[in-house]
């Protein structure tokens, strides 16, 4: 879009600047985000005639990640956190009302409990604003297409959803990788931990506070609060993101911990109106609920207690049994010792996803 909008600048005098909002915290002045995008860009010489284009409506705004601004503190009450998210927009806010050349703002959706709330913080109407939404799947065309233009030959199984970010990490794979993510004998197990690294990774560049291994923390913190909820997938509150990040990290979330919060990939809004979030792909869900039982042996006596004493309701399902049997080889024994002590307690959800998965080893101490 970049290129389209700067190919006829000599006729329009119209100029496209792209600005990553990810530089930009603490800005609450229009002007302070169109310097620092120059000096990101190492142009600081064109820093004040940006500006000056920008008053004289010469700017065509091209801000991306909306989401990536962060609040300096965390609340679990939602009117809090709109006032939050609210004040961490100043700045795009104020540069938003500067332009009258129009301006095109990308990021996540879920960052906002509602639209109204996101036409708000970022100082839109409705009736000067166009909503696009990026599709959460591609169609079987789609995904030819673009396979096609990356130059590959990829028949994707059955059970793997056909989502932008998932086809970019296989579009990245080398061939070797591709033989043996997704050969005959494949049940996604070494695909979904690829995968998985990558979604932490691609996070933890956005923001140095946080590295790939503790949002991946969080991550399996929070599939084990889905365990005990109606629908499978959710509800996930804000005491909850609070609660999960609190045992990963032993603190409460604040200034930078909250953004990330706000924004985790793969988490999706209930309702129109609802503060409240959900897992939207059960491919990853499924997958980090098998590593929280992976884990359970590593957890001490107390935390394993508790593990016991929770009633779950949503067990694992043939992803998540693959995985959880990859990781339990060796350990046959301390497992078994979980099952047994899960099935007589509160939780046989637990026992049974352990025994589901031991069928899946082939070893001579499982029958």
């Amino acid at each position: 879009l970049f290129n389209t909008l700067a190919e006829s600048w000599d006729l329009t005098f119209q100029f496209p600047f792209a600005v990553n909002l990810r530089e930009c915290w603490g800005l609450d002045r229009g002007d302070e985000i169109v310097r620092r995008g120059a000096y990101v860009l190492g142009l600081d010489d064109l820093a004040g005639a940006a500006v000056k284009a920008l008053n004289r409506d010469s700017l065509v705004l091209l801000l991306d990640g909306f989401d990536e601004l962060g609040s300096q503190s965390w609340s679990i009450d939602e009117s809090r956190l709109r006032q939050l998210r609210a004040r961490a927009l100043k700045g795009v806010r104020d540069l938003v009302g500067k332009t009258k050349s129009g301006c095109l703002i990308a990021g996540r959706e879920h960052y906002f409990s509602s639209n109204d709330e996101m036409m708000t913080a970022l100082g839109l109407t409705k009736t000067n604003t166009v909503v696009v939404k990026a599709k959460d799947e591609f169609t079987n065309d789609e995904l030819e297409a673009y396979f096609d233009a990356a130059g590959l030959i990829v028949e994707l199984p059955s059970w793997l959803p056909k989502k932008p970010l998932i086809c970019q990490t296989i579009a990245l794979l080398s061939d070797d990788e591709l033989g043996s993510m997704f050969g005959i004998t494949s049940e996604g197990v070494e695909f979904w931990n690829h995968f998985m690294k990558v979604v932490c990774q691609r996070d933890a560049r956005i923001n140095a506070f946080f590295d790939a291994d503790t949002i991946y923390r969080v991550f399996v913190a929070l599939s084990r609060i889905t365990r005990r909820r109606p629908s499978n997938i959710g509800p996930i509150s804000q005491r909850d993101l609070q609660d999960a990040f609190e045992a990963v990290v032993g603190q409460l979330p604040v200034e930078e911990a909250s953004a990330m919060l706000q924004r985790l990939p793969s988490l999706g809004r209930i309702g129109a109106e609802s503060q409240d979030r959900q897992f939207v792909d059960m491919f990853i869900l499924d997958g980090l609920r098998a590593k929280d039982v992976a884990g359970l042996p590593e957890n001490d006596g107390a935390q394993r207690q508790q593990v016991f004493t929770e009633n779950w309701v949503n067990p694992l399902g043939a992803l998540g049994q693959a995985i959880l049997a990859a990781d339990l080889k060796g350990r046959i024994e301390a497992y078994r010792q979980i099952a047994s002590r899960a099935s007589t307690m509160q939780n046989p959800t637990l026992a049974a996803d352990i025994v589901s998965a031991m069928t899946r080893v082939e070893i001579s101490s499982v029958d």
